[in-house]
C-alpha cells in the first residue's frame, strides 16, 4: 500500500498534483486514518493559493519524469506539518510532473488537497473543508 497527501491544481489534467508527503508499505496502512484527518484539517485551514513555476527538471530514478519546479511558501509550510509521515527517499522539492505546458514564470493555483491511498482518492476544497471530486 502507498499513500500520499497531494495538493491539486484547479486546472489539473488527469492526476496532476504536488506530493506533500509519500508513505509506503506497512507505514501507509498504519497511518491511513491519520492522513485523512490531517488532510481534512489542512482543507479547513488553508485557503487556495498560487505557486510560481521557476524551473523545469527531470526527476525519477532515471530522470524520466519531466517536472515543473515550483516556488511556494504555502506548500513548504504545509509540508512542514506532514513531514513526519514521510517515508520517501527523496527530499522535498515542490514540483508537478508535466502533463500540460507550464512555462517558467507561469503560476499554478492550488484549490484542493487530497489523501490518495493506492487507487482511492479523497479530495477536499481548500478553505472550505468540503469534499471534492
Amino acid at each position: 500500500m502507498d499513500a500520499i497527501i497531494a495538493l491539486i491544481p484547479d486546472d489539473a489534467v488527469g492526476d496532476e498534483h504536488l506530493t506533500l508527503v509519500y508513505v509506503d508499505g506497512d507505514a501507509a496502512e498504519q497511518v491511513a486514518g491519520e492522513l485523512h484527518t490531517v488532510t481534512a484539517s489542512i482543507a479547513r485551514m488553508q485557503q487556495p493559493f498560487t505557486a510560481d513555476v521557476v524551473d523545469h527538471a527531470n526527476f525519477g530514478m532515471n530522470g524520466e519524469d519531466k517536472v515543473a519546479v515550483l516556488q511556494s511558501p504555502e506548500a513548504e509550510a504545509l509540508r512542514f506539518l506532514v513531514a513526519h509521515f514521510s517515508s520517501s527517499q527523496w527530499g522535498f522539492r515542490p514540483h508537478i510532473t508535466l502533463v500540460q505546458p507550464r512555462p517558467i514564470g507561469s503560476r499554478v493555483r492550488f484549490n484542493r488537497v487530497g489523501t490518495w491511498i493506492d487507487e482511492e482518492q479523497t479530495n477536499w476544497r481548500l478553505g472550505a473543508g468540503t469534499r471534492s471530486a
